[in-house]
């Protein structure tokens, strides 16, 4: 009897919203050469709010295909067959193959594979930091279409922090969680952007610009990555 798989937080909606973002992102980059035909079930990206696709894929994409053992009652797309225990696993993938092969030429059948959207293989991705990348990259986006194409990494910190500041101040005083700044951009910080008070945070600023910077090279290897077809990277 299959059981059902139980997903980790990263597998599920959130890990699936920001790569949806990222697409979005993607494809609102001209320099980005995204797959089209692998996303085409995907629908209108740019178009759609995530939770409209979420209604309509969602289901889909929690899915858990793998191969099982049929029961004796026939089910409609599937072959049940009999695997003798005698035969071990490669010489029964072996005859499997063989026998699926000639079954499909006998009915006239060609196979059509179905397209995969699992979040890629071995890796592990904590989403909040995905979170942050892709922050990152929208914020630096801004600055470039307010004409601060060579916006220096301090430049970037500070309004990224800001963004950060900002939110918390605005829903600091309600139930609604939100994420504060990421440890590592708080380095070396002694005024509040956005207040102009002091504050004190141990480390050097530079350890921040280095981390900023990172996180925008992450999200752009993120959505190349995206544009693939793969996520995260």
């Amino acid at each position: 009897m299959a059981t059902k798989k139980k997903y980790k937080k990263s597998d599920g909606k959130e890990a699936y919203r920001l790569w949806y973002e990222f697409l979005k992102r993607a494809l609102a980059d001209k320099k980005v050469r995204v797959n089209k035909a692998f996303y085409k079930e995907w629908g209108d990206v740019e178009n759609t709010h995530f939770r409209i696709f979420w209604e309509r894929m969602g289901d889909k994409l929690l899915a858990s295909p793998h191969v099982e053992l049929a029961s004796k009652q026939s089910v409609k797309s599937n072959v049940a067959v009999s695997v003798p225990m005698s035969l071990t696993p490669t010489q029964a993938a072996n005859e499997l193959r063989e026998l699926l092969i000639q079954h499909y030429e006998d009915i006239q059948y060609t196979p059509k594979l179905e397209r995969s959207f699992a979040l890629a293989e071995g890796s592990e991705m904590k989403v909040s930091t995905y979170r942050a990348y892709l922050r990152t990259y929208d914020i630096w986006q801004k600055l470039i279409a307010n004409g601060n194409k060579g916006a220096s990494g301090k430049e970037l910190l500070k309004e990224v922090r800001l963004f950060y500041l900002a939110r918390t101040e605005k829903y600091g005083r309600t139930n609604r969680k939100v994420e504060g700044i990421p440890a590592t951009l708080l380095n070396g910080m002694t005024t509040n952007p956005l207040t102009g008070k002091q504050v004190n945070y141990s480390g050097e600023e530079k350890e921040a610009i280095r981390a900023i910077k990172r996180y925008l090279d992450m999200a752009n290897k993120t959505i190349a990555n995206v544009a693939i077809g793969k996520f995260p990277n």
